[in-house]
């Protein structure tokens, strides 16, 4: 007797299919009905918790008793990023094109990191960075690479920005040495709070940062820059970064 084989390891193709549709139909009625679901649950805090069980299952739970607990567990618990009357933190992404975007990038589970881990991923994401630097008009001398967000790449940018310092900080890195001047980075006051979490990441310590006032737009004052930098430079600190 042939053997059937599980390629997932833990679900045979069947029930995949099987489930896979009962989710894709779960959606549809989700998204259908979202302006009958209020944006802010109703709850107070800990009561999502105490419907779960306070010990872990003893054995893998059912599907079925899976997609169960996301209608009686997560639903009465979600605030709706997807709502249209939702305003808050930034804008939404699971868009209908990207969910399934997202379907499709989860079953093929590769990494990008170098061209032989996936060629597709790699030459795909350059052509559509490509894309990107032709739509802004910018040089042909501009390159980049994809995010997953924009905390990330604060924390990237700053440590480029210090790698330029000619301080040769990544390979001799921050410690033990007398000789390194303050460094100094300027960030409106207004400024998200992952550019202090980035200046706590690269060990440059809260004291490197320099909040510089904004107007009525909130847009950074040019002026005040340039004072604090003139004046951080007469007391001896090194201005690498402004955000």
């Amino acid at each position: 007797m042939k053997k059937t084989t599980h390629p997932f390891g833990d679900m045979s193709p069947e029930d995949f299919r099987r489930y896979g549709y009962q989710v894709i139909d779960w959606l549809f009625e989700f998204f259908s009905n979202i302006d009958a679901v209020p944006v802010l649950p109703s709850i107070s805090p800990g009561d999502i918790r105490n419907r779960v069980n306070s010990s872990p299952p003893s054995g893998p739970e059912s599907m079925d008793n899976i997609l169960a607990d996301v209608d009686d567990v997560v639903m009465p618990g979600m605030t709706h990023w997807n709502h249209p009357d939702f305003f808050a933190y930034f804008s939404v992404t699971g868009s209908g094109p990207g969910i399934l975007a997202d379907l499709l990038a989860t079953a093929f589970n590769i990494n990008g990191m170098v061209w032989k881990s996936c060629p597709a991923a790699v030459e795909i994401e350059r052509t559509v960075l490509l894309w990107l630097q032709k739509m802004l008009d910018l040089p042909a001398s501009f390159w980049g690479i994809t995010y997953d967000t924009a905390s990330v790449t604060s924390l990237h940018a700053i440590a480029a920005a210090r790698e330029w310092t000619d301080l040769e900080i990544r390979q001799r890195g921050m410690i033990g040495r007398q000789n390194l001047p303050r460094m100094r980075v300027y960030a409106s006051e207004e400024a998200h709070s992952s550019i202090d979490k980035a200046v706590l990441t690269l060990g440059l310590g809260m004291a490197s940062i320099r909040k510089i006032p904004v107007d009525s737009s909130f847009r950074m004052l040019p002026d005040a820059l340039q004072a604090a930098i003139q004046e951080d430079r007469k007391n001896g600190w090194l201005p690498f970064c402004v955000n």
